[in-house]
């Protein structure tokens, strides 16, 4: 089987153990259990950032500087996803300025991920 986790992870694919309380991020803890990054397995160019626009949405530029929220990919097989068995496309969505409502806001303090994951035609049975 496989899992699909997606979620404000509330941390990025950088943290670190924290040297004194020994809490593991997050992130990390999901990539030690063998969940795989949408994100790169999609081998994006960009950095995807999905956070944070001002609380009141009427921030003029983006101000998205994090890649927080996240999509996580996980096969009970054992193996981790590989981008050579899948095709995964990830991009990220409300984070232009073409994207703010008629009023002139953001439409959320986070940007959304949209995440397509396909079977390449060689590998379905």
């Amino acid at each position: 089987y496989r899992i699909v986790l997606l979620g404000d992870l509330n941390s990025v694919p950088t943290d670190v153990i924290d040297p004194v309380t020994g809490i593991v991020p997050p992130y990390q803890v999901l990539s030690l259990y063998g969940f795989s990054d949408a994100w790169l397995l999609a081998e994006n160019t960009v950095p995807g950032y999905t956070c944070c626009q001002n609380e009141t949405l009427g921030n003029t530029n983006s101000l998205l500087d994090q890649r927080i929220d996240h999509v996580m990919l996980y096969s009970a097989s054992g193996d981790r996803f590989e981008s050579a068995a899948l095709k995964v496309k990830a991009e990220v969505i409300g984070n232009e300025v073409s994207d703010k409502t008629a009023s002139g806001l953001w439409p959320s303090d986070h940007a959304g991920l949209a995440v397509t994951i396909r079977n390449r035609p060689e590998d379905m049975h």
